[in-house]
């Protein structure tokens, strides 16, 4: 099943979410993912709608982040701010047209 963005939105809803795992997803934003306040780990795995990850390095807990197969976007400057995390996961084909 892959996770539409409403669905991606309803789950940042939830505040004290500690751990997010998604494999496929039909999310084109991640701006609801600040609402997360305690979250340590995040992986978000297949999105082919997906073109900017800005967004998690305002996760003032984020200590993991694993991204898989994030097609459209074409730009990780995001993670160099990211001085906090201890793991860090890229896998598959990133900003391939």
């Amino acid at each position: 099943m892959q996770i539409s963005q409403e669905m991606f939105d309803a789950v940042c809803s939830m505040p004290r979410l500690e751990g997010l795992w998604i494999k496929h997803t039909r999310i084109e934003d991640l701006r609801a993912l600040p609402c997360l306040e305690r979250l340590g780990y995040l992986y978000i795995g297949s999105s082919p709608r997906l073109d900017a990850i800005d967004t998690v390095a305002r996760l003032p807990c984020l200590r993991w982040l694993g991204l898989e197969r994030i097609t459209r976007v074409r730009r990780l400057d995001a993670l160099r701010s990211m001085v906090e995390l201890e793991g860090l996961e890229l896998c598959g084909t990133m900003g391939s047209a």
